[in-house]
C-alpha cells in the first residue's frame, strides 16, 4: 500500500513536471515568436512609412467644379500636404491665375497636363458685349467662336476658341482678349453698325481641342488692319493682299445694299 502512494507521488510530480516544461517551453516560443513578430512589423512599418514621406507633396487641389476655361482661384483651390505618387515635377507649382484646360470636379491634384492655360498676358482684359446673337444658348466657360454674318450671306470666323465668362448682364457675352482680339471685335461691331443685315453671334465648339483652324476669317476695315500691322507684324493676313480682299468686300456689301433700296433683293 506504502509502494502504492509512492508511485502515486511520483507519477503526480513527474506529471508537474512535464506540465512545468511544457509551459516554459510554450513562453519560450511565444516570446520568440512574438519578437520575431515584432521586428517584421517594425520592418514593414518603417518600409510604410518610408513609401508615405516619399508620397507627400506640397500640391494644389479643387475645393469645388472647375469648368473649362475657368480661372483658378483661392475660391476654387487650395494648397495642401497631399499623398500622390505622381511625379512631382508634373504637379502645378502655382495655380492661382492659371486656367483650367479641361472640367475637373472637387478634389483633383492639379497637374500640369489639367491646367491648359498659362496666366492672362499683359494686354488681355476682361470685355463685355451686347447685341451678340445667341448668348442664352450657352453656359458659362463654353467655347465658342464669334463670327460675323453679312446681309448678302457672307460669313466670317472673328474670334476663335473663347470661353464664355459669367456675366451678369442678360444678352450680353464677356470674354477676356488681348489687344490685337479687342481691335477684331471693334471691327465686327463697326461693320454691323455700318452695313444693314450684319450681325455677330456664336457658335458652339463640341470638342474645342479637336477643331480645326477656321478658314473663313474675318476680315477688318483698312484702319483696323493697319492697327494689327503695327501690333504685331505676323498677321500675314493683313498684307496687301488682306487690304484688296477688304476692298472687295466691301464692294459687294455695298452693292448689295444699293440692290436692296432699288428693291432688286
Amino acid at each position: 500500500m506504502r509502494g502504492l502512494r509512492r508511485s502515486v507521488r511520483k507519477r503526480i510530480r513527474w506529471g508537474f513536471i512535464i506540465v512545468a516544461v511544457q509551459m516554459f517551453l510554450l513562453c519560450l516560443c511565444g516570446g520568440t515568436v512574438k519578437r520575431t513578430t515584432i521586428k517584421k512589423y517594425e520592418e514593414v512599418l518603417a518600409e510604410k512609412e518610408l513609401i508615405l514621406a516619399a508620397a507627400e507633396r506640397m500640391a494644389y487641389i479643387t475645393t469645388k467644379p472647375v469648368r473649362a476655361g475657368e480661372l483658378f482661384t483661392e475660391e476654387n483651390v487650395e494648397k495642401r500636404y497631399v499623398l500622390s505618387e505622381q511625379d512631382a515635377d508634373t504637379l502645378k507649382v502655382e495655380a492661382i491665375g492659371s486656367v483650367a484646360g479641361v472640367d475637373l470636379p472637387a478634389g483633383v491634384i492639379l497637374n500640369t497636363s489639367v491646367c491648359n492655360g498659362e496666366k492672362y498676358g499683359a494686354s488681355e482684359r476682361k470685355c463685355t458685349f451686347q447685341g451678340v446673337l445667341f448668348t442664352d444658348c450657352f453656359d458659362a466657360y463654353d467655347a465658342v467662336d464669334v463670327r460675323i454674318r453679312y446681309g448678302n450671306g457672307e460669313n466670317y470666323c472673328v474670334l476663335r476658341k473663347k470661353r464664355l465668362l459669367p456675366t451678369e448682364k442678360e444678352g450680353g457675352c464677356c470674354f477676356i482678349l488681348s489687344e490685337a482680339e479687342q481691335l477684331m471685335i471693334s471691327g465686327a461691331e463697326f461693320d454691323t453698325e455700318k452695313y444693314k443685315g450684319a450681325e455677330l453671334y456664336l457658335v458652339g465648339i463640341p470638342n474645342e481641342w479637336e477643331e480645326e483652324e477656321a478658314l473663313s476669317m474675318f476680315l477688318p476695315s483698312e484702319q483696323v488692319m493697319l492697327q494689327l500691322r503695327e501690333l504685331d507684324g505676323n498677321y500675314e493676313a493683313f498684307s496687301e493682299k488682306g487690304l484688296e480682299l477688304r476692298k472687295a468686300l466691301e464692294a459687294r456689301l455695298s452693292e448689295h445694299i444699293r440692290r436692296q433700296k432699288d428693291g432688286v433683293l
